[in-house]
Formats: C-alpha cells, sequence, structure tokens
C-alpha cells in the first residue's frame, strides 16, 4: 500500500496494521490516526488548522526516518531475524528477508519487490 493511501485511511479510522510498521511510520501514522479522531470528534475547527498539524507530523517523519542510525535498523531487524528462524513458506521467508533489507536500505525498488511478495501470501 502507498504511503498516501495508509495516511488517508489512517486519517478516517480505518485499519492500517500500526503493528508491522517501523517505530518512526509507527508514530506518525498513530498520530495521524490521532489526529483524524479529533476532527471527527470537534477539537479542532478547521481543516487548515489540522493540514498545518499534519504538516508537522510529517516533517518530524521526515527528520526521524533520515537520523535513523544503523544500529537502530538492526534493532528494529532483530524481531523480524526471529520471524524469519521460525519460519518455514520460502514465500513468507522471501518477503521477511525482502522487509529487513528494506529496512535497513529504505531502497524504494526493494519496497516494491517486498510488497509484490506479500501480496503472494
Amino acid at each position: 500500500m502507498e504511503f498516501r493511501e495508509l495516511e488517508s485511511k489512517a486519517y478516517n479510522g480505518e485499519y492500517v496494521g500500526l503493528d508491522s510498521m517501523p517505530p518512526v511510520e509507527y508514530k506518525y501514522f498513530a498520530r495521524i490516526a490521532a489526529l483524524g479522531r479529533d476532527f471527527r470528534a470537534g477539537k479542532y475547527q478547521s481543516a487548515a488548522e489540522v493540514a498545518n498539524i499534519r504538516n508537522s507530523y510529517y516533517a518530524e517523519y521526515e527528520r526521524d526516518k533520515a537520523g535513523m542510525k544503523w544500529t537502530d535498523a538492526v534493532k528494529i531487524t532483530d524481531s523480524l531475524r526471529v520471524h524469519i528462524n521460525g519460519e518455514s513458506d520460502p514465500v513468507m521467508l522471501a518477503a521477511l528477508a525482502l522487509r529487513a533489507v528494506w529496512l535497513m536500505t529504505g531502497d524504494t525498488m526493494i519496497e516494491k519487490k517486498m510488497h509484490e511478495v506479500e501480496d503472494l501470501k
């Protein structure tokens, strides 16, 4: 699923599967979900106010993502290592391995391949 589609789903209160996301994305999408919930509850008076808050969340997300260190990526992929070691399905093994490489590199082509393999499941 594309970033903007996930963002829209989170804002609208739809399920986006936060538990499988890296911490930086988890934080961003959880905040967007709360922002949408608060707007629907009337906490914010205008869409412009919500847009400004969203933009500040996105700027922070970009800073956090750029500031991620190699050791952070290793910690994130460590839980994937546990899943890989416990998996026997070759397609799932490939999907998990691609996810680990994507988390370490941020490569968009690897992300595309990862989603293709995950869609096979």
